[in-house]
């Protein structure tokens, strides 16, 4: 499944109505976490891959800074995820207390999960000791 690109007129269109995209901090920071741990991937090469710096990356990832659209698809492209699926699959949603919701996100979570399974096991990484 591949997305479409927004041409620049496009994306100015939307802004005009919609105003600026903002993403929550906390959703940002489980996005980073979520693919450091599962692609076992450090900040330094997150931040290498969006073209920011690794102290910018764990800011995010303490929630502290956010990250932006542009830095989102290029994440979610660099996994081989849309934006949305990444940002569902690390939100770690809790099933809801209703019935009926509980059925519904059990059954979304099933779609996402068959169409874009969770990466196999890498071996642990070696965290780097500072001299």
């Amino acid at each position: 499944m591949t997305t479409k690109r927004m041409s620049g007129a496009d994306m100015k269109r939307r802004m005009a109505v919609l105003g600026p995209v903002r993403l929550k901090k906390g959703l940002c920071a489980k996005a980073v976490r979520y693919v450091g741990l599962s692609y076992s991937m450090t900040q330094e090469q997150i931040g290498q891959m969006l073209q920011v710096d690794q102290g910018f990356i764990s800011r995010v990832a303490r929630g502290q800074r956010n990250l932006t659209v542009k830095h989102l698809e290029k994440l979610s492209q660099a996994v081989g995820l849309p934006p949305a699926i990444l940002l569902w699959k690390a939100s770690a949603v809790e099933s809801p207390s209703d019935p009926k919701k509980r059925k519904l996100f059990a059954a979304i979570n099933g779609l996402v999960e068959t169409a874009y399974p969770e990466p196999a096991e890498q071996t642990p990484r070696r965290r780097r000791r500072s001299a």
